[in-house]
């Protein structure tokens, strides 16, 4: 067991988190004058700049709006993670949770500074150390807006029209009971916590690694999830609020829905919490990796994976326009549809 815990930790270090070693925080970027800034600047361990210092992105970059509907859309434009702090229940809040996580969205709310998921100071406003802590998270877990590129079509609403009806002669009541309507079983949310290694225990896993940090392995996840009936279970670095369908963990506890608890789950791991690491792959019966839409970088981190003897069942692109490419390098590279259908 230590050694493959050693070897996990190894390969974790050259392919996960290798794009992500001294990126560090850069530059934070705000929406005030550069007069405003100079007054704290000097006290902030991070660089920060006002927007119209902004020139062109770069890694480790972040934008923070305060208070200002309208700055949201120029730190979006940015193309750059980002943060709004403002007040709760405002215009700003409600336009900021249309692009953004509510991760990412921080206001003043009964004397802490906090967003939905998690508790950055207990102050009444914003302090720079504050702002730092605000800016390393949002850095570290590269919460971006969520820019849609194609959204479905909304079916038009038909006119509920009732046709001209005669009128029918009453005929007298009997004393019949009528058949009760049937009852469709919905499901319900319970909320409840659990430590991590009881929850995955005697479950069906399959696994969800990224082969590079980019790799949208989120969404490729949920979607085997729902396909295949299966729950869907999150394991990043902070502990996130579960929902009707989706268990969070943080490696130790698990937040989850008590009345839905299917045997089989489809476990994302982020390669930093290396316990949890280790006991998803252990007890995974297939391990599948998420490659990014950089054919070359993710064939090559699979390949490195491969060529440590870790096992491997399936490789998933993030999007099916490079699946082709991915088929022609890599022999167990699969679809969404197929990897379904092959469980």
């Amino acid at each position: 067991m230590y050694d493959i815990q050693l070897r996990l930790a190894e390969v974790s270090e050259k392919i996960f988190l290798g794009n992500k070693k001294g990126s560090g925080l850069i530059r934070t970027f705000i929406n005030q004058s550069p007069e405003e800034i100079k007054a704290y600047a000097p006290l902030s361990s991070i660089p920060v700049m006002s927007f119209s210092k902004f020139d062109r992105p770069a890694a480790g970059d972040v934008a923070v709006v305060l208070d200002n509907t309208q700055d949201i859309y120029k730190a979006i434009k940015m193309q750059i993670p980002m943060a709004v702090i403002t007040e709760k229940d405002s215009q700003c809040h409600q336009e900021a949770l249309k692009y953004l996580s509510p991760a990412a969205v921080i206001y003043y709310s009964n004397g802490k500074m906090h967003s939905d998921e998690r508790v950055f100071s207990i102050s009444e406003g914003l302090t720079i150390q504050t702002l730092n802590e605000i800016c390393q998270f949002i850095n570290e877990n590269q919460i971006c807006p969520n820019i849609y590129v194609w959204q479905p079509r909304k079916k038009p609403v038909k006119p509920n029209i009732q046709p001209i009806r005669e009128p029918v002669q009453q005929q007298p009541q009997q004393n019949i009971r009528p058949m009760p309507e049937p009852v469709q079983p919905q499901q319900e949310y319970s909320p409840a916590q659990i430590d991590f290694n009881s929850f995955i225990n005697n479950k069906e896993i399959i696994a969800v690694f990224k082969s590079t940090p980019n790799a949208n392995s989120e969404a490729v996840a949920q979607e085997i999830a729902q396909r295949s009936n299966a729950g869907y279970l999150k394991v990043g670095s902070q502990l996130m609020k579960s929902t009707t369908e989706n268990a969070y963990s943080d490696g130790n506890i698990v937040n989850y829905n008590a009345n839905f608890t299917p045997d089989r789950l489809i476990v994302e791991v982020d390669a930093q919490i290396t316990n949890a690491m280790e006991a998803v792959y252990t007890q995974a019966s297939k391990i599948i990796h998420v490659c990014c839409a950089n054919v070359e970088l993710g064939m090559q981190a699979v390949k490195d994976w491969a060529a440590s003897g870790f096992k491997l069942d399936a490789v998933i692109p993030d999007s099916n326009s490079t699946l082709s490419a991915y088929k022609a390098g890599v022999p167990k590279a699969l679809s969404i549809e197929e990897f379904v259908a092959s469980l």
